[in-house]
Parts: C-alpha cells; sequence; structure tokens
C-alpha cells in the first residue's frame, strides 16, 4: 500500500494543473499580503491573528478548487488505467480508495502549508519577533483542518454519486459565503475575522473564537468524516 500511496502522492503533485493553481494561488496570497494585511484588519495590527486570519479566509475558494481538482484526478484517466491491476489483487476496494484519499489530503496540505509559510514569511520580514508564530500556526490549524475534512468528503461523496456533483457543491459553497452567513455556518470565514473584532469594542483585541464558531467547525470536521466513511461504503458496495 505504501507504494500505491506514492505513486498517487507524486501523481498528483507532479501535475501541471496543480503547479499551475498553487502559483494563482500564492501570487493572489501575494497580493492579498501587500494590499490588505499590510494595512491591518478592523483596525488590529498587520501581524495580529485577526489579519492573519482574514488572509487565510481569502485564500479558501482557491484552496477549495485545488481539493476540488485532487478529489477529481482521483477517478481520472489515469487512477482507472491501474483499476482493473488493483481489481484483481486481494486488496479492499474501500481501502485502496482511503489510500487515494490520504495522498489527496497530504497533497492538499503541502499547498496550504506553502500559503501559510508565505505569510509567516512575509509577517516575519517586515515586523520580526512581534509576530505570535505559534498563535498563528494554531490558528492555522483551525481554519484549515476543518475545511480539508468537511470539503474532501462532500467532494468524494458527490463524486461517487455524479461526476460534476463536486463543481456544483463548490460553487454552492462560494455562494453562500458571499451572503455574510453566521460566523458559526460559514465554512469559507468570509467575514469572521474582519467583523468580530469590531463586536468586542477594544483596539487591537487578543484573538478569541466564540463556543459558536469553535462548535460550528467541530460539526463540520466530524460531517467530513461521517461523508468520507459513506462514499468508502459506496465504493465497497460498488464492486
Amino acid at each position: 500500500m505504501n507504494k500505491i500511496f506514492h505513486y498517487e502522492l507524486k501523481r498528483l503533485v507532479c501535475s501541471k494543473f496543480f503547479a499551475g493553481i498553487l502559483v494563482i494561488c500564492l501570487a493572489y496570497g501575494w497580493q492579498v499580503l501587500s494590499t490588505r494585511t499590510i494595512l491591518g484588519v478592523s483596525s488590529t495590527a498587520p501581524f495580529s491573528p485577526w489579519s492573519y486570519g482574514e488572509y487565510l479566509s481569502e485564500l479558501l475558494p482557491l484552496l477549495g478548487i485545488i481539493l476540488l481538482f485532487l478529489v477529481w484526478n482521483i477517478s481520472s484517466g489515469n487512477s482507472l488505467r491501474v483499476q482493473p491491476l488493483i481489481l484483481a489483487t486481494p486488496v479492499s476496494k474501500s481501502r485502496y480508495l482511503l489510500v487515494k484519499i490520504m495522498a489527496a489530503a497530504v497533497a492538499w496540505l503541502a499547498a496550504a502549508l506553502c500559503t501559510v509559510l508565505l505569510g509567516l514569511a512575509f509577517l516575519l520580514f517586515l515586523f520580526g519577533g512581534a509576530v505570535p508564530v505559534a498563535v498563528l500556526l494554531l490558528l492555522s490549524a483551525i481554519i484549515l483542518l476543518p475545511v480539508l475534512l468537511f470539503m474532501l468528503g462532500l467532494f468524494l461523496l458527490g463524486s461517487r454519486l455524479h461526476p460534476l456533483l463536486p463543481v456544483l457543491l463548490l460553487l454552492i459553497l462560494a455562494a453562500l459565503s458571499q451572503f455574510f452567513l453566521p460566523a458559526s455556518a460559514d465554512i469559507m470565514e468570509k467575514s469572521f475575522f474582519s467583523g468580530y473584532p469590531l463586536e468586542l469594542g477594544i483596539l487591537d483585541p487578543p484573538l478569541s473564537l466564540p463556543t459558536s464558531v469553535i462548535a460550528g467547525k467541530l460539526f463540520y470536521a466530524l460531517g467530513g468524516v461521517g461523508m468520507l466513511f459513506a462514499a468508502l461504503r459506496l465504493e465497497e458496495k460498488k464492486y
């Protein structure tokens, strides 16, 4: 299974589309950092968790496109060419799909890590020791991991039902984020980091996440895990 994992990971990461969309994501991230983050968000410091969180939230739609590509690539032509060989082995079909899911998750985390490192490098270069690196890394995990679990489960389950359904689901998520949903329900974090500091009523407040926001992220993460298991069961019954 290790060989399958490394094959799938290499196939995903070495794709021209993956490289291209990652370059676009980083270029947009640099634009956000140099034009918005540098000014600070809602009267907070440019290196505050609020400004950094707003930077990451701006990149979530592009990161969603990367994850959509990775899930789609799991069932692409190159992957299907080795399917007859896999089906001839005693390996569980759901286990094989799980290995491919793990490769897609690692590839996405690598792309997300590039955006995190870009943001940290930008802030450290300008502000040095004033940047709370540990807090920003923790915030990155809080923002990105629920997105990974939920979207991966949603896209994978959708792809088991119809090949084009994940595209529609991503468009729906992006459209919903434009309606400024409550922070606990907005997986794209559209307005939380720019709006909540103003509600606290103090200048440059320390980072604080309401219980409703934490509960919302746990809900999305657990929901994503549930959809992943559902997709694995569908894959097992498929053959």
